[in-house]
């Protein structure tokens, strides 16, 4: 801009130069002289338009399960999975998401970074309060019990629920109680599990924020 021009006069400067020109050309001179704004302004209205779907499409979680060194059979889909227990609880998938992690292998006697992630990974989760229940087998049970993941099972179940289980339960002992509590119930007989010869425990996370979909999810993995 000259000096002791405004703005409006530089305007009006440039304007008088297109006077007449060619569209191809008043095109190329705004490119040149307007392009940076032109893209900022086209990825900012990229970036809104994704906020505004993501926050649309978003959905509330109503469970979220975690797999911790515990499988799923070869035939069951973790998608799938959610879907027919979605069907099994009468909850509405256009409404509500419902999450299961199957994936989540730790090895204790390694420190391979895969496991470290997943470690990670959990306690995000835990921590962030959208994990609703863990599959575990009794490595994770050991390496975690005084993390404050776990809690005594009467926080979820009552007394008459907790009966039908009671061949199932397993108890430890955590720094936070006086004596050993139900932390978790066997699901090693589960069909959906790859679980027969080894120890599968179904252990709400001490974060559940949907206790009775969990419980319902219990009777959906022990079914027939």
């Amino acid at each position: 801009m000259a000096a002791g021009n405004s703005v409006n006069d530089e305007i009006r400067e440039q304007q008088s130069k297109l006077k007449g020109k060619p569209p191809k050309e008043k095109l190329k001179y705004f490119w040149d002289y307007y392009k940076i704004h032109t893209l900022a302004a086209i990825v900012l209205v990229i970036i809104a338009a994704n906020l505004i779907y993501t926050i649309a499409t978003q959905k509330d979680s109503v469970l979220d399960v975690a797999l911790v060194n515990t499988f799923l059979k070869e035939e069951y889909d973790s998608e799938e999975l959610a879907a027919d227990f979605a069907l099994y609880a009468g909850i509405d998938t256009n409404k509500y998401e419902i999450t299961i992690d199957p994936d989540l292998f730790v090895d204790y006697e390694g420190t391979d970074q895969y496991s470290y992630a997943n470690l990670q990974k959990l306690t995000a989760m835990a921590a962030a309060g959208t994990l609703d229940i863990m599959l575990v087998n009794d490595d994770y049970i050991d390496h975690n019990l005084n993390a404050g993941i776990f809690t005594d099972l009467h926080d979820f179940f009552t007394d008459e629920e907790l009966a039908r289980y009671e061949d199932r339960l397993i108890y430890r002992e955590i720094q936070e109680y006086e004596e050993a509590i139900p932390i978790g119930i066997d699901v090693r007989d589960s069909k959906y599990l790859i679980s027969d010869l080894i120890p599968a425990w179904f252990c709400p996370a001490s974060t559940c924020q949907n206790p009775e979909n969990a419980k319902l999810f219990l009777e959906y993995l022990l079914e027939p």
